[in-house]
């Protein structure tokens, strides 16, 4: 598969960046959103050669949450304490399975129907005496493994729905992920 004309714009790649990079630091929606609407809109291949670049943003987002965690852990708790859908049950729960199979419980966090926020796996490394290097690398693959399926279920059910026009996809689409965040928010214990 030639992925070169399928090269997406400068800004387009520092938005699937940034957009990871906030995510995992203090932004509370995931690149996911930006993604398949990118699969929607502009195919499934474009989304595809995105994805890595939302992998290493949320990487690096990881990254500063594990130095600012190393440094001043109480205010970071603080602060994910107050991220929507966040709570202190939730980051206990990190906590303790970040101690265990933490290699489990990133990968788990991020793919559960109810995904626990990366960020809160990023901030528990320090206590949790996890190796920096490791954790970003398996941060790494499984952010883009969530990336590159939810790209490739949004392709696919874009594609199903062929008949209809694509702004009516989008519209479906954009629907999902209101109706999606909205349960998220509500049925979060807080």
């Amino acid at each position: 598969m030639d992925l070169s004309r399928e090269r997406p714009s400068a800004l387009m790649v520092a938005i699937a960046f940034a957009w990871g990079l906030a995510e995992a630091t203090l932004f509370f929606i995931v690149p996911d959103v930006f993604l398949t609407f990118v699969a929607v809109r502009n195919g499934w291949r474009r989304a595809l050669v995105l994805a890595p670049a939302s992998a290493i943003g949320a990487v690096c987002g990881g990254a500063i949450m594990v130095a600012w965690s190393a440094q001043d852990p109480a205010a970071v708790l603080a602060i994910l304490e107050k991220i929507p859908a966040i709570s202190s049950d939730m980051i206990a729960s990190v906590a303790e399975r970040m101690r265990g199979n933490w290699v489990f419980a990133v990968f788990n966090g991020g793919m559960n129907p109810s995904p626990v926020p990366y960020k809160i796996f990023a901030a528990m490394v320090p206590q949790a005496g996890v190796a920096l290097a490791p954790f970003l690398a398996v941060s790494f693959v499984t952010r883009l493994t969530r990336f590159v399926l939810s790209t490739i279920l949004a392709a696919a059910v874009s594609g199903a729905l062929g008949f209809l026009k694509k702004s009516t996809r989008l519209a479906i689409l954009a629907g999902f992920w209101v109706v999606l965040y909205t349960l998220y928010w509500s049925l979060a214990p807080r």
